[in-house]
């Protein structure tokens, strides 16, 4: 959840809380303010910590997506090792921290930390075609084409029309020197 989520969340709990109390006071109950302030409390406190590890998590991913624009992939690993925790795993995009990770390993020539992390953001976004895509790359860098091809694949059963899943499935095909399957491929390509 976004911050605005969380102040919102508290808003309405404030709303609920001056309801009730209004209401139970009508009615004649009577109702400890104590249990209801405690409660109310302890909610701003949780709130509040979700609401720190947010920002920490987008500070951290700000400074690491400012380094890859320097192509600066140790800052990016550092960063982004430092941006993930248990409340911001995901950038403003949908994809993963682990998809950028794999992008900075993979840029930075170590094809299986960037497979490993490519794997992890496929666990938590399979149907990103960016990240079906990406790993499949990184699978032909670590030497597994079959892999590579049903992944291109399925990023094409999830977008028929993402024209960079189709040109590498094609460009794999050519590689391995089935040639009539590249050229079918290609020959689907829109423009």
């Amino acid at each position: 959840t976004r911050i605005e989520h969380q102040i919102l969340l508290l808003i309405v709990f404030s709303l609920i809380n001056s309801k009730y109390l209004q209401v139970s006071n009508l009615l004649g109950y009577k109702v400890s303010s104590r249990f209801i302030y405690v409660f109310s409390f302890l909610i701003l406190i949780y709130c509040s910590i979700i609401l720190l590890y947010r920002i920490n998590g987008e500070t951290h991913l700000s400074k690491a997506l400012e380094a890859e624009k320097k192509s600066d992939n140790k800052t990016v690993i550092f960063e982004l090792n430092k941006a993930r925790n248990p409340f911001f795993s995901n950038d403003n995009f949908a994809l993963p921290l682990d998809w950028h990770l794999g992008k900075a390993y993979y840029n930075d020539g170590d094809f299986k930390e960037s497979l490993y992390n490519y794997k992890n953001a496929y666990k938590s976004n399979p149907y990103s075609i960016v990240v079906n895509n990406d790993l499949a790359s990184t699978f032909i860098k670590n030497g597994k084409v079959k892999e590579a091809i049903s992944q291109y694949k399925e990023a094409l059963s999830i977008s028929p029309h993402y024209e960079d899943a189709r040109l590498n499935l094609a460009a794999t095909y050519y590689n391995i020197q089935e040639y009539e399957k590249a050229f079918e491929t290609i020959d689907l390509c829109d423009s």
